[in-house]
């Protein structure tokens, strides 16, 4: 379990920092006088104990920079949250603190991985029920939005004895089709019968 920064170690650092604005490496010179190193005590100076950090929440403003700012300045699947807290600083006039940075952009990814979750499940949902109602329905996904429309009743496009390709895998034989229907409609029918095509 890694060690918890105490009160008084924490007032060694705002002290030291405070009297010593110039100082070229403080975060190493501070990871001598207290048993913590010089990453540790600068990520807890920069998410905490900085008197000039913002206590506010972001904004929505905030956030769309934050957004905008993480698509035009990934680096090999990394981002560097201090390049925005400082381009943050100067743009609103507001330090916020990397950790509440990087929470915003982490949060935003969660939260869009739930919804499109969220539309494959209906997607899924829709297709699986479709194969066993009366009625198709088909879901379209483009640009985060989903339309629905309906086809012809899967009932109508069989014939007779033509329901064996919903109950069991298909055989190497095509199946018999009604001669009326279009090549697409067979295509169609066979692409959502257990994946047809993937067996041939």
């Amino acid at each position: 379990m890694p060690r918890l920064f105490d009160p008084y170690n924490e007032k060694i650092i705002k002290e030291f920092m405070l009297e010593n604005p110039n100082h070229p490496s403080p975060f190493a010179e501070l990871s001598r006088k207290i048993p913590f190193n010089n990453k540790q005590i600068s990520h807890h100076w920069n998410d905490k104990l900085n008197p000039l950090l913002c206590p506010d929440p972001l904004s929505d403003i905030e956030r769309i920079f934050i957004h905008n700012w993480a698509r035009n300045n990934r680096q090999n699947g990394t981002y560097n949250w201090k390049h925005c807290q400082n381009e943050m600083r100067i743009t609103f006039n507001k330090l916020h603190s990397t950790n509440k940075i990087k929470n915003a952009w982490n949060s935003e990814q969660k939260r869009l991985a739930r919804e499109v979750g969220n539309e494959i499940g209906i997607s899924v949902q829709t297709t699986t029920t479709f194969i066993s109602s009366s009625s198709l329905s088909i879901n379209l996904m483009n640009n985060n939005k989903v339309e629905y429309f309906t086809r012809t009743p899967i009932s109508s496009l069989l014939t007779v004895n033509d329901d064996i390709i919903l109950s069991s895998p298909p055989s190497p034989i095509e199946p018999y089709f009604r001669p009326d229907l279009t090549k697409n409609d067979r295509n169609y029918l066979l692409n959502i019968t257990f994946g047809y095509w993937r067996y041939h």
